[in-house]
């Protein structure tokens, strides 16, 4: 068995998950949705030249539609994922999470009133752990696809230094 650093329960407050949510995206969805937007309004730039040059070009119209909805889409599925996730999180009801850390992994899980809960997270402690630090939370972000929110709210200071430190020995 190994060492246990850090054992903890916890609830996420909702308000936690948005913040997480949104620091999640502005940290690792933000850039590319800034760059798609850049695209696709300078090609919307250069057919509305296209069309003012020719008025008989009907591609161009068809194409500066084309760029603006995807343009829209950039800024809008973000936040309509964000909220869906909020929504299912809200249907989740409280749930309680566990955070362990040993010296070499970090697992979360959730407790849960089914018969059988879910698998937990494992998370190898290595250059792919990162841990972003948030006035309310932490932000335990595994390679920029998988992430946890850890709330302070429930920690004491020593085990928030545990947090902290989690990728201090890589």
């Amino acid at each position: 068995m190994e060492n246990k650093l850090l054992e903890k329960k916890y609830k996420i407050p909702i308000d936690t998950i948005r913040e997480g949510y949104k620091a999640y995206q502005r940290k690792f969805v933000n850039l590319r949705r800034y760059i798609l937007t850049a695209v696709f309004l300078i090609l919307t730039a250069n057919f509305v030249y296209g069309a003012a040059k020719d008025s008989d070009n009907y591609i161009a119209y068809i194409l500066i539609v084309i760029c603006l909805a995807f343009a829209f889409r950039e800024w809008y599925n973000p936040v309509k994922l964000r909220n869906s996730v909020i929504e299912s999180c809200k249907e989740l009801g409280d749930p309680l999470y566990c955070l362990t850390v040993t010296e070499d992994e970090v697992v979360i899980s959730t407790e849960t009133e089914e018969n059988e809960p879910p698998e937990p997270a494992r998370l190898p402690i290595n250059d792919e752990l990162s841990v972003l630090e948030y006035n309310n939370f932490f932000l335990i972000v595994y390679g920029k696809l998988m992430f946890y929110i850890v709330p302070k709210a429930d920690f004491s200071e020593s085990e928030l230094d545990i947090v902290r430190n989690l990728t201090k020995g890589n």
